[in-house]
């Protein structure tokens, strides 16, 4: 799960560098690498937080990553969202076809990163916190009676 939890924030992280991520705008192949390696980190990732093994070995563990993951996410899309000058030339190129300057044009990217993201966090957090509680704990909560019910 640590391991799972690094490789995707490094790719997070790499990809929204500048150089990166104007390289993976100009070039095809680098941006199919670019989200092959975020669909492919996010779904080890996912795998390693969400799955059963995992929520009934380390539920406190499951829960801190995707905390820390958020924190990655949070950070990252406040950095966008709140900067004063775009940080990726692509901006200024692309950004004037749809009606935006290219700072609007980024600030409007990390909201979209920040808010569908961080509701995706939230909601596989609470999942596995619920599951760390007790809801998939297969033993009764009520003692079933020894004898079967009457029937009338």
């Amino acid at each position: 799960m640590i391991a799972a939890w690094f490789c995707h924030t490094l790719v997070l992280w790499f990809w929204h560098a500048a150089g990166p991520y104007d390289a993976a705008v100009e070039h095809g192949g680098l941006h199919l690498l670019e989200h092959a390696s975020f669909a492919g980190t996010a779904l080890w990732f996912w795998q390693a937080v969400l799955s059963r093994s995992a929520r009934r070995r380390a539920p406190a563990l499951a829960l801190l990553a995707t905390f820390a993951m958020a924190l990655q996410s949070v950070f990252l899309s406040a950095l966008l969202t709140f900067a004063r000058s775009p940080w990726y030339s692509s901006y200024r190129d692309g950004a004037g076809r749809w009606g935006l300057d290219p700072l609007a044009d980024q600030q409007l990217a990390g909201l979209l990163m920040w808010v569908p993201a961080g509701a995706v966090h939230l909601a596989a957090g609470l999942y596995v916190l619920h599951h760390w509680l007790g809801a998939d704990d297969p033993t009764p909560t009520r003692p079933t009676a020894p004898w079967p019910a009457a029937r009338s």
